[in-house]
């Protein structure tokens, strides 16, 4: 009996014995892999990679397999029993999918973490981590800024490109043809936000551009639930976000809504006087065979109301959009998706002399291919919007109708690695064809012009490695020339702004040319002691757009300003110390050019640098960023011509404390931001854009 007793005792124990089981998972290139499924077997115990790459959990010790997963990236099944503490692990990305496996990630928009271009926020894993709201996770990347518009609105701005610049999708769709701006920083609200792709050169799949911003809707096949509240010191009521969704299997059905308010003031007052309302909305059905084939019908509106208080000015913007995707793949023809959408924008604005009554509407509709073949991968797409605007500026109308024809192609080829000194990595040529032809109605007061335009756009870009030299993880080399049409409603405002009734809006074009390197440096027992990311740029403008501001309101209208050159060049450095709670990243820019007002967001030079620490209890980033001076040009409704003035440079300060805690299917995370802790105030039109700000941001995850 005591032998038994014995026995079973030493079984309990041997079943109860634990041991410690830590390592980073990184990307093939060494960047360090957040969020990546570390779980042992048969146990199933496990954890999840932080944001540096490091995984660390007890596992029983009667488990024998270790598995590390991320959807994108090849799983890796590991023996315990070689598998050696602080051990790097590579993930090797998923390049082409199968659809057969796994239909939802194939049909959804996939990017390749790889390119240099391209700067993927993974929205939904982040929110849940505890980073913040979306503001918070695109600043955690020191090369991506958010600045504040004259309404309290938060925009985006990438080097010298702001997202008026760019081209914006929304689900890989292409959306800007009538207007061309982002209700802070997304179209959708941020708690059904899957994705957020921005890239510097356009994306080597869709579009030849000088970058686009692509927002990718959560359409999943499961149930889930989230709500977001902050509460900030400058805003009235809490900004709320949610979104729920019923799915199964071969069918989905989700909405979000939004609710968002900004209030800022003069810099002669501590009372707020403008204030910015946004409510938006989401609404998708989707259905999938589960093999090959997916059907969505997509909704999303967004309303803006704007008022001034001491100026007596208004504006009420209301955007509705319809679109309807079908998806199907075969092993013959690959992907093939088909488009349609409805656009519909209505804006009503009353300033201290003048007012005005749009209302644009568009039909759009659109085909796209995807092919693999071994090595390369092929990519066609069309899309046609047949769009018409109806505007009473004051007492005086004005009808413009467009027809815009858009035809990309693309293809990029992977090679296989060799002993050369350097060989090529992966090559890709983008081409865009776009066809744009205005006509308006006869007898225009403002004698707006039609317009025929006619461009050709192009993009090739190129990485190398090397064996020789582990430490060079990348060459990379980008070139282009692009043109960027302008808006129906750039074409309107710069129709009815300018006195010279001879000159119009064209489209502006950019000779791009980039190079630039990555350098890693290796340690044994962490993923990397540094990473460094340098690159030198030209661009060269013609007919380059610049935005005149109007004073006492948060509108802006466009015009050619000329031709110009710029050149700088972007220094990132990673840096990890001996200690795993710790990293830093700092960020230098800097670019020349005979006039900096071309470039109202981007200041001549920039440093920029981010203190990431870790605990068990919490983790804190200290953002700290220092600019040269800048040059906004703004114009007052009653003169004739527009200033430029002068911003000083400045410091600023942010500080976020988050943490995010899970139990079961819930997720909860809690997030405290001190922003704008800069000594120095600026002041823009005689508004209080940079005052001190103060929230508490809390998310919960229902899955």
């Amino acid at each position: 009996m005591k032998l038994v007793i014995v026995v079973l005792l030493l079984q309990n124990w041997a079943f109860s014995k634990t041991k410690p089981v830590g390592g980073y998972v990184v990307e093939e290139n060494s960047k360090a892999l957040i969020n990546v499924k570390v779980f042992s077997l048969p146990s199933n115990t496990g954890t999840v990679s932080n944001e540096d790459g490091f995984f660390n959990f007890s596992m029983p010790i009667r488990d024998r397999k270790l598995v590390l997963s991320k959807s994108g990236y090849q799983s890796d099944t590991l023996n315990v029993i070689f598998f050696q503490n602080n051990s790097i692990v590579i993930l090797k990305e998923v390049v082409f999918e199968d659809p057969i496996e796994n239909i939802k990630k194939y049909i959804s928009f996939i990017v390749s973490r790889r390119d240099k271009n391209i700067f993927h926020f993974p929205i939904e894993d982040l929110s849940t981590s505890g980073v913040g709201n979306l503001e918070s996770i695109l600043s955690s990347n020191t090369s991506i800024l958010t600045y504040t518009s004259l309404d309290g609105q938060k925009k985006i701005a990438q080097r010298q490109f702001i997202d008026e610049d760019m081209d914006l999708l929304y689900d890989g769709i292409k959306l800007d043809g009538i207007k061309n701006s982002f209700p802070n920083l997304s179209f959708i609200p941020e708690a059904a936000i899957s994705d957020l792709v921005i890239t510097k050169g356009g994306h080597y799949k869709l579009t030849a551009s000088q970058g686009a911003i692509n927002s990718i809707p959560i359409v999943s096949y499961n149930n889930k639930f989230s709500l977001n509240i902050e509460q900030n010191n400058n805003s009235p009521n809490a900004a709320v976000n949610g979104y729920a969704s019923i799915g199964y299997k071969y069918g989905t059905l989700n909405g979000s809504l939004a609710q968002n308010e900004f209030a800022i003031g003069y810099k002669d007052t501590n009372r707020s006087e403008i204030f910015t309302n946004l409510a938006r909305n989401t609404f998708n059905i989707a259905y999938t065979n589960a093999k090959n084939v997916d059907i969505r019908f997509m909704s999303f509106d967004n309303i803006k109301n704007y008022s001034n208080l001491r100026t007596n000015s208004s504006i009420v913007d209301t955007s509705k959009n319809k679109i309807i995707k079908l998806s199907q793949w075969s092993p013959l023809t690959g992907l093939i998706t088909l488009v349609s959408i409805l656009q519909d924008y209505k804006e009503s604005s009353v300033l201290t002399q003048d007012s005005i009554t749009k209302n644009n509407t568009s039909l759009g509709f659109g085909l796209s291919m995807e092919k693999d073949f071994e090595n390369s991968l092929y990519t066609f797409s069309t899309l046609t919007n047949i769009s018409e605007v109806d505007l009473i500026f004051n007492l005086d109308s004005v009808n413009i109708e467009r027809q815009n024809s858009i035809f990309s192609g693309s293809v990029k080829y992977f090679f296989p690695s060799n002993e050369k000194l350097f060989y090529v990595n992966d090559f890709s040529f983008v081409f865009t064809k776009e066809r744009t032809t205005d006509i308006p109605n006869e007898n225009l007061i403002y004698q707006i012009r039609s317009n025929y335009w006619d461009n050709t756009n192009f993009q090739i870009r190129s990485s190398a490695r090397s064996k020789r030299f582990p430490s060079i993880s990348q060459l990379y080399l980008n070139i282009g020339n692009v043109l960027r049409t302008p808006s129906m409603d750039e074409v309107t405002n710069n129709g009815v702004r300018i006195l010279n009734q001879k000159s119009k809006l064209s489209p502006e074009q950019n000779s791009i040319f980039e190079f630039g390197f990555t350098f890693d440096g290796q340690k044994s027992k962490k993923t990397k002691s540094f990473k460094t990311d340098i690159s030198l740029y030209s661009h060269s403008y013609t007919n380059k757009i610049k935005r005149i501001l109007l004073s006492k309101s948060s509108l802006s209208y466009p015009v050619n300003a000329g031709n110009i050159r710029s050149c700088g060049y972007n220094i990132n450095l990673l840096f990890y110390p001996k200690w795993d709670w710790l990293h830093f990243e700092t960020m230098l820019s800097g670019y020349s050019a005979p006039d900096h007002s071309f470039f109202p967001s981007h200041p001549p030079i920039m440093l920029n640098h981010h203190t990431h620490i870790t605990t068990k209890y919490f983790n804190i980033l200290i953002k700290i960023r220092a600019e040269s001076k800048k040059f906004i040009s703004i114009k007052d409704v009653s003169e004739t011509t527009w200033n430029d003035v002068e911003l000083q440079q400045a410091n600023y300060l942010d500080m976020v404390l988050y943490k995010n805690l899970n139990y079961k299917i819930f997720n909860f995370s809690l997030n405290l931001k001190a922003e704008n802790l800069q000594s120095k105030k600026l002041f823009i039109d005689n508004v209080n854009l940079f005052n001190n700000s103060y929230s508490a941001n809390i998310h919960l995850t229902i899955r």
